[in-house]
Parts: C-alpha cells; sequence; structure tokens
C-alpha cells in the first residue's frame, strides 16, 4: 500500500522523506495512534499542536496558557515532542514498527 503526500511519500509503512511541515502533518494524521488525541512541541516561533479529531491548528502560535485550558477542558491524551525533528523520528520509528 502507498500514499502519496506531496513531497514525500508513505510507502508499506516507510517514510521515504519528509520535506515540509504542511505535508508532514497529513501523515502525522493519519499515523496518530487512536490512543493519543493530539501531540504538539515548541519550538522558536511557538507552540504548535495538532488535534486527531479536530486536524490541525495550523502553525499558528499556541501560548503555554491556551494550550493548558485546552488540555484541562478537553482531558485528552497527548504525545509531546520538543521539536519537528522529534516528530520526524517518531514517525518513522512508526513505520518501521508496521507489521
Amino acid at each position: 500500500m502507498k500514499w502519496d503526500y506531496g513531497e514525500f511519500l508513505v510507502k508499506d509503512g516507510q517514510l521515504e522523506s519528509l520535506n515540509n511541515w504542511s505535508d508532514l502533518k497529513e501523515v502525522i494524521l493519519f499515523e496518530m495512534d487512536r490512543n493519543f488525541d493530539y501531540l504538539w512541541w515548541e519550538d522558536e516561533e511557538g507552540i504548535h499542536f495538532i488535534d486527531r479529531l479536530y486536524h490541525d491548528y495550523g502553525n499558528q502560535y499556541i501560548s503555554e496558557d491556551e494550550l493548558l485550558k485546552k488540555r484541562k477542558e478537553t482531558n485528552e491524551l497527548e504525545l509531546h515532542f520538543k521539536t519537528i525533528e522529534e516528530v520526524k523520528n517518531w514517525l518513522i520509528k512508526k513505520g518501521t514498527n508496521k507489521k
């Protein structure tokens, strides 16, 4: 099975290349475990997160207060990454663990 996400390809669970965030988010949403409702990370631009149910909050800045408020309101499980590289590594690990 193969999915084409524009600038990179997921083929048989393997990520062949990862180039930009706008395409990467599609694979993240596709690959997210049902155990996790959203993931987030913080970089120099601020806090970013993706919600599995409501899809993408984008590259917009979200303050820590807003993030904590959302977490309290929804009480959802999360994946937390410190950098986009950690997100990529998580996806690659998931890809290599697929049967």
